[in-house]
């Protein structure tokens, strides 16, 4: 099946962009709520689910801008999931904006899955 990008923007009121890209970016604010752990070597990162994990690579990384990462089974594509924060200019709130990668069939799902995660991130910023 084949794999595609997509994108969705998610705004994130009164947050501090401080605290925003230390969630986005060190193993504990990840852990907090992306993953439940993160295990980082150089540029490897290992995120674990309920005892799954998945290796991504660090491929580029603008502080207080965007991290960006290639899930290993990506290696041979240009694909990439990447979690960037914004100035929204309709709202002019803060956002994250989120570029990741599945299953042409999956999108609505991997959205679903987002929209709970950025629920808990939004809990963990204090926002909820």
């Amino acid at each position: 099946m084949e794999r595609v990008q997509f994108q969705k923007e998610y705004p994130l009121n009164n947050v501090s962009r401080t605290a925003l890209w230390r969630a986005i970016s060190m193993p504990n604010g990840l852990s907090e709520w992306f993953c439940d752990s993160v295990v980082v070597d150089r540029d490897t990162y290992v995120f674990t689910w309920k005892g799954f994990q998945q290796k991504a690579t660090l491929i580029a990384k603008q502080e207080d801008e965007y991290i960006r990462f290639q899930w290993e089974e990506d290696k041979a594509t240009k694909l990439f999931f990447e979690m960037s924060i914004a100035h929204l200019e309709l709202t002019g709130m803060v956002g994250l904006v989120v570029k990741d990668i599945t299953e042409a069939d999956d999108i609505d799902d991997s959205i679903v899955l987002w929209d709970s995660m950025m629920e808990r991130l939004k809990r963990r910023l204090g926002l909820n």
